[in-house]
């Protein structure tokens, strides 16, 4: 499945740097960074057109991936531990609204 006009994979870099990398940066996404004790905070909003109401579902992924010296050292996934989603959205998790946040339903 490749990615549609709708998908988007975008990066936040510890720092705060935000690309889009494959498809278009939404509009209105938003992401903030904090430094913590022993790591960061990173958040960020995804904002959702008038057709997505609450009980709709949406593929969305999260890697963290630890980089410091020019090369992958460790990763983890919140749906996957597999390094997929960059080629296709199909390897993403699916998460069900709920009208207030987003639950979500790991069983694809």
């Amino acid at each position: 499945l490749d990615f549609q006009a709708d998908d988007a994979q975008v990066r936040v870099t510890r720092g705060g740097a935000v690309t889009a990398d494959r498809g278009t940066m939404p509009e209105g996404f938003s992401a903030t960074q904090q430094e913590v004790g022993g790591g960061y905070v990173v958040d960020f909003a995804v904002p959702l057109d008038a057709s997505v109401s609450a009980g709709a579902f949406i593929g969305i992924d999260v890697h963290v991936i630890d980089n410091d010296r020019d090369r992958r050292e460790h990763k983890i996934g919140w749906a996957t531990d597999q390094d997929d989603a960059y080629r296709s959205p199909a390897a993403m998790g699916t998460v069900r609204l709920n009208g207030t946040s987003a639950e979500p339903d790991r069983a694809r």
